[in-house]
């Protein structure tokens, strides 16, 4: 069947009788026509018709027919897309209504224009839409392939609402409430709505003239009913309510000399629309109530009111006016003793009236003042009666009082007692001392040069030093102090040194030897320490002495001593270090450095062993040669190399040479002996001559197996052993040669190449 999907097919006549001498011929009737292959089996055809097939056998002229009906479906599906809608601000998206009034199986396909725009459903009968715009329909019957389309329209109304809004009075100390003003906005099927967040209404029953009693935004808003469109307003209520600025100045006082002051009002608000005014409850304003510097005579609470006539806001402040007439406060602490520890002393009268107002002075006629006649506080250094005056120099009051001052300087009595003398043996003594005794003193003894062990703050302290002794006694009721000497000697006939041999410690650490000789001063017979004295003998020679740090002392009889630091060196070991690894290729060779630690000697090694010796060569035997030798290994080979000190000491390191034993051998695949021209005229084997030991056989064949060319026995990157192409005097044809090659490395092993190689023109 023919339909809109299908607008030609082939009929078949595949039933029919086939083979050469058969032909064929098609006719159409009722509308039909043949496209195409009217003398085949399977003709082409676009029309619906009847179509007739006649078979002729043409060894007989038999003729045989047979007909088909071809119909055809292209019928259109009855398609609806819908009545008209409209948008509004209420209603942003809406849902379209398509319609198929034919029967079949449909796909459905809705496509927006002139702005128009589908959120979802666009294949199905009911899309979802967002625009104005206009929406195609199309449907396509999945049957016979056949479409229509039909559109709809979408309009919109979106007209929003009108608000006109005055400009609200300001909120001020006199004004508590305004009245907001929107009567010139849209009226009929709306609906009014108010809102703040920081403000407050006192009256919404007229919803175009609420009433508000605090500052801030208020939003108003419209909404039309008929499309759900709506307008908001945002109307700022402002407010005045900032109070002017009442300072009273700082607190007054009136003193004896001070009967009236003025106040000072001149840090209030000023050149402005203010009215001053002041009042007290219990002071005296004399004149000047309605200004700032009004002039008062008694003391009290005074408060400044200032009034601002334009928005109705007041302050007030307070000031106090003090009053002062009391005199100042003598009072005198008693005076201390002179001393020989105090030879002056403090007058104070720190419990007296202190201030920046007051101003003080001492005086006496019997006494001597040091230093402070205008302070609280007087240095004085001799005996008397002293007055303080104070004078408040504000109120010019003053006040004065006197003490007595008295004095007591005689010294104590003081004796060091008898020297002695200290040996090594008598470390310390006791000294003998004498002078006044009672509570009231105390002892102290100091030295410049000696040492006291103790009892420094009694009469018989123990020292251990020579030396110069001080004992100093004093009354500590006075501070009146008196010293003494005494002196201590030492027995000098000492050890003042020693000599000593040490033999050294070789690199086994352990067998060096400390040998005492002569002593010089004191007395025999000597005890010796290598130790710093923990252990003292009376043997000379200390063995199996290892590298570190020694005190050495001696003692003599009577125990006096005398040390030397000693330090005994550690003998060096032998060392020795190697690079690690090192690549070679098949063939070469390198020369490894051994090196000894920084510093050690040459002449330190006995001898330099290397193992394994495989591939190693010395171009010497002196100790310098060994540590140098030449490595040409044909394997991955680690070696070891040890040194040997002279006594007997050793040290060792590795090395690895790993070997590359891919030899570097090249046959070319191809070669022009035509050219003559002594370019790749020849083909023959080029190779690294320090990995090969000889080529044993090169071998080049034809395709037929023929051998062209042989050679045994010969060195590489030689051009006579190679072929130029020529047999029997004759260069041959270009082709396809096989060649063969047997190679011997320098390692024992022996490579068979095999390949191809083409003569060209």
């Amino acid at each position: 069947m023919l339909t809109c999907a299908v607008t030609s097919l082939s009929l078949s006549g595949a039933n029919s009788s086939t083979g050469p001498q058969f032909s064929y011929l098609w006719t159409a009737s009722n509308g039909g026509n043949i496209v195409d292959g009217n003398n085949t089996l399977i003709p082409v055809i676009d029309q619906p018709g009847t179509y007739q097939l006649a078979v002729t056998d043409n060894t007989n002229s038999c003729v045989s027919y047979s007909s088909v009906e071809v119909d055809q479906d292209i019928t259109p599906p009855d398609v609806d897309a819908g009545k008209e809608q409209t948008l509004t601000c209420s209603l942003a998206s809406l849902t379209l209504q398509g319609k198929v009034n034919s029967n079949g199986n449909f796909t459905y396909n809705w496509q927006a224009q002139n702005g128009g725009n589908i959120l979802s459903g666009a294949n199905t009968l009911s899309p979802v839409i967002s625009a104005v715009g206009t929406y195609v329909f199309q449907v396509t019957n999945t049957i016979n392939g056949c479409s229509a389309e039909d559109a709809v329209d979408v309009l919109a109304d979106l007209n929003a609402p009108v608000i006109t809004v005055a400009q609200p009075d300001i909120l001020t100390c006199a004004v508590k409430e305004v009245a907001l003003d929107a009567s010139g906005s849209s009226t009929g099927n709306v609906q009014y709505s108010w809102t703040t967040t920081d403000g407050n209404f006192t009256n919404l029953s007229n919803p175009l003239k609420p009433t508000v009693d605090k500052p801030g935004t208020y939003k108003f808003t419209i909404l039309r009913l008929d499309n759900g469109c709506t307008t908001s307003y945002n109307l700022t209520v402002e407010q005045d309510i900032k109070p002017p600025v009442a300072e009273a100045g700082l607190n007054q006082t009136l003193t004896c000399a001070l009967t009236s002051v003025f106040l000072n009002g001149f840090g209030s608000s000023e050149n402005g629309p203010y009215f001053y005014t002041w009042t007290t409850p219990n002071g005296q304003i004399v004149t000047g109530v309605n200004t700032l510097t009004p002039v008062v005579s008694a003391p009290g609470g005074y408060a400044l009111i200032v009034l601002n006539t334009e928005n109705g806001c007041s302050s007030t402040d307070q000031v106090q006016v003090l009053q002062d007439v009391q005199p100042p406060t003598v009072a005198i602490a008693n005076a201390p003793v002179i001393t020989c520890a105090s030879p002056q002393v403090t007058l104070s009268g720190a419990g007296s009236s202190t201030g920046p107002n007051f101003s003080y002075g001492w005086k006496t006629v019997n006494g001597n003042i040091v230093s402070g006649e205008n302070n609280l506080q007087a240095q004085v250094n001799a005996a008397g009666v002293y007055t303080l005056t104070i004078l408040n120099n504000v109120n010019g009051c003053s006040n004065e009082k006197d003490v007595q001052v008295t004095e007591n300087t005689v010294l104590p009595n003081a004796e060091a007692g008898p020297p002695f003398t200290l040996t090594c043996s008598i470390d310390k003594v006791t000294l003998q001392a004498f002078a006044s005794a009672g509570t009231q003193y105390v002892y102290a003894w100091s030295t410049g040069n000696g040492q006291i062990v103790s009892g420094n703050n009694t009469l018989n302290p123990q020292v251990n030093q020579p030396g110069i002794y001080t004992l100093l006694v004093t009354n500590k009721n006075t501070g009146c102090q008196k010293s003494d000497d005494v002196e201590i000697f030492r027995e000098t006939n000492i050890p003042t040194d020693f000599i000593f041999d040490l033999q050294r410690p070789s690199c086994k650490d352990n067998d060096g030897v400390i040998t005492f000789q002569q002593v010089q001063g004191g007395i025999g017979p000597y005890l010796y320490s290598i130790n710093d004295g923990q252990d003292f003998v009376s043997v000379l020679e200390f063995d199996n002495i290892v590298p570190g740090t020694y005190d050495l002392w001696i003692q003599d009889i009577n125990g006096c001593e005398f040390h030397k630091k000693l330090v005994v060196p550690k003998a060096p070991d032998p060392g020795i270090s190697i690079d690690p690894e090192f690549n070679i290729q098949l063939g070469d060779s390198l020369q490894l450095h051994a090196v000894l630690s920084p510093g050690y000697s040459l002449a330190l090694i006995d001898s330099v062993v290397w193992t394994p010796l495989d591939g190693l060569t010395f171009t010497g035997s002196d100790i310098f040669s060994r540590l140098k030798p030449i490595a040409k290994p044909f394997k991955p080979t680690e070696y070891t190399v040890t040194v040997y000190s002279v006594d007997g000491c050793q040290a060792s390191d590795r090395v690895l040479i790993r070997v590359d034993n891919e030899p570097h051998i090249y046959i070319p695949n191809a070669f022009s002996p035509w050219h003559e021209d002594g370019k790749n005229d020849v083909v023959f084997i080029s190779a690294d001559p320090d990995q090969i030991v000889q080529i044993t056989s090169f071998q080049i064949f034809d395709r037929w197996g023929n051998m062209v060319f042989r050679d045994y026995n010969f060195q590489p990157n030689d051009p006579k052993h190679g072929w130029d192409g020529y047999r029997d005097g004759k260069i041959m044809d270009p082709a396809v040669f096989v060649y063969y090659a047997e190679i011997e490395l320098i390692d024992g092993r022996k490579l068979l190449y095999k390949g191809d190689v083409t003569l060209v023109w």
